[in-house]
């Protein structure tokens, strides 16, 4: 597949959990994963980019969406 752009976490510990996708990011270091520290703090049931912007790969955090 050449590779991958992102990383999404979703989903109640992926979305709510800062530490372990701190963890899971450290371990994506070798990929080029590097985290943003201040944005994963304030990413709690909120969408947006937790890795730097220089991240040659990225991650975000993407609430589900709620059904009706």
């Amino acid at each position: 597949m050449g590779g991958a752009d992102a990383v999404i976490f979703t989903g109640g510990i992926g979305e709510n959990r800062r530490r372990v996708r701190g963890r899971i990011c450290e371990g994506l270091a070798w990929a080029g994963l590097k985290l943003d520290e201040g944005r994963n703090e304030q990413m709690a049931g909120r969408e947006g980019q937790i890795s730097t912007d220089d991240s040659k790969l990225n991650a975000w955090v993407i609430p589900p969406m709620k059904s009706c």
